[in-house]
């Protein structure tokens, strides 16, 4: 069993070291912290949203070299 605790926020970034922006983050952190599982294992992700607008959790999963017609919904 995997459970993770993802508070979902946002974050004032700069990435040149001039302009700030806000970003979304996960646990005030940019990029979001890698899930790792494996085959067998259960995933239990408890999420908050601190955001002040609704929102969704979408995962890509594993990288697919060829394949990615396995990844997300059918075209």
């Amino acid at each position: 069993r995997v459970e993770l605790f993802w508070d979902i926020g946002t974050l004032n970034i700069s990435r040149d070291g001039y302009s700030t922006w806000k970003s979304m983050c996960v646990n005030n952190a940019v990029p979001i912290p890698p899930v790792h599982v494996t085959q067998g294992d259960v995933l239990v992700l408890n999420v908050r949203n601190s955001l002040d607008v609704p929102t969704t959790v979408h995962a890509h999963g594993i990288y697919h070299n060829y394949t990615d017609y396995y990844d997300g919904a059918e075209m």
